[in-house]
């Protein structure tokens, strides 16, 4: 009996850790964004201020229903966007990428917490596994185009102590970044 359950917690703890992406251990890593057809494919469209993420509605799905033991009832808000069944979901960061003035010039008084901030929130890990895993196109603000190459994942040091991974255009300029490590 002992054994019997050895085997299941080491077996449990395997598929946890093979199901997750260990940000820490990222120093660089080049990404390959993948082609979607935004005329066929449903789709869910992120505005950045540097970019536009483009990610297909069915890998969202599938993330969530893969992780829906971890996260647990963590993805209420996006489940429920995405059984409209729409073709397009369109939301826009202006949170993450803009300081309060240039907001404040760009879009003038928001609502800080409209219905984009509770997505948002859900989407924070879900998007990067997403852009990891190569299951996203982007396009620069402002063109129609896919950037293909030169796209890439880099780890940055914080203040007192802190570590992010950003995710970088060619330019340099960053289209999502998390937190990988909290400092003092």
């Amino acid at each position: 009996m002992p054994r019997i359950i050895t085997s299941l917690v080491v077996l449990l703890i395997f598929n946890t850790l093979n199901a997750q992406i260990d940000y820490n251990k990222i120093e660089y890593k080049e990404l390959s964004p993948c082609q979607i057809d935004i005329d066929t494919d449903s789709v869910f469209i992120i505005h950045k201020r540097y970019a536009t993420i483009y990610l297909r509605q069915s890998d969202i799905k599938e993330y969530i229903d893969q992780n829906k033991r971890t996260w647990s009832n963590r993805f209420s808000n996006i489940t429920g966007l995405l059984n409209i069944k729409k073709p397009q979901y369109i939301i826009t960061d202006w949170w993450y990428d803009y300081d309060d003035e240039y907001r404040k010039k760009k879009f003038g008084d928001i609502d800080y917490k409209n219905q984009d901030w509770y997505y948002f929130r859900e989407l924070y890990y879900v998007v990067a596994d997403l852009i990891h895993d190569g299951k996203f196109m982007i396009t620069k603000k402002g063109e129609n185009k896919p950037i293909l190459k030169g796209l890439c994942i880099k780890k940055k040091d914080g203040f007192y102590g802190t570590e992010y991974l950003e995710f970088l255009l060619p330019n340099g300029k960053s289209f999502w970044n998390i937190v990988t490590v909290l400092g003092e």
